[in-house]
């Protein structure tokens, strides 16, 4: 399978994994694996892959990945997240990293509203995810875009240097492209960030952030 990752060949990774699953329904690995492979191309289809997210949280409710990236996928295609929010925002994690996650994925209820209070809600849910775990990046990125809408130019410019100070990496090796911490390392925290929006950020970063230049 390794040698159709690297060529991106994913329908022919997909008829694997589903012969995989037909094999052992309740393997998480192989579900994260569909779950991961139905989010690429040619299938972007974020309905399948939530399915079987949904099938990992049938057997482990608590499965902090498959919450987390299952409330990504919900709020980036659809607007809305379902009852797994309140278990992913309910539950106590006791790991700072995890927590700060939570508090980031909680400022997103309010996305749907672009009123001065929401976006206040916003911010301060973000400031507690970075008082918690300050090593993300899309927690200061976002926070510097919320500045910049209240007109704060300074402060949001120093959110965009501490978020291009986080990343990590801009590689992402084929054959990883399946590793659900991947996925939320590119999409939910950022640690891990394409070539196209590492250089978008460090423009942000460079940049005076003035409204008059």
């Amino acid at each position: 399978m390794d040698e159709f990752l690297k060529q991106r060949q994913f329908r022919e990774v997909e008829k694997i994994l589903v012969q995989q699953y037909n094999e052992k329904k309740n393997d998480v690995d192989i579900l994260f694996q569909l779950a991961m492979v139905y989010f690429q191309y040619p299938f972007a289809n974020e309905e399948k892959s939530i399915k079987y997210l949904d099938k990992i949280l049938e057997i482990d409710k608590y499965n902090f990945q498959a919450l987390i990236i299952k409330m990504y996928l919900q709020n980036y295609y659809y607007a809305e997240m379902d009852k797994d929010f309140e278990v992913l925002t309910n539950y106590k994690w006791n790991d700072d990293y995890k927590m700060s996650i939570v508090y980031y994925i909680y400022a997103w209820k309010f996305d749907w509203w672009n009123t001065n209070i929401q976006i206040e809600e916003k911010i301060k849910w973000i400031r507690k995810s970075i008082e918690t775990y300050p090593d993300l990046v899309y927690t200061h990125y976002r926070l510097g875009d919320l500045l910049v809408k209240l007109n704060k130019y300074e402060e949001a410019g120093m959110c965009y240097k501490q978020a291009l100070g986080n990343v990590q990496s801009t590689d992402f090796p084929d054959e990883e492209c399946l590793n659900p911490q991947m996925f939320i390392d590119e999409y939910i925290t950022g640690v891990s960030m394409s070539t196209i929006n590492y250089e978008s950020l460090r423009k942000k970063a460079l940049a005076s952030h003035s409204p008059n230049e």
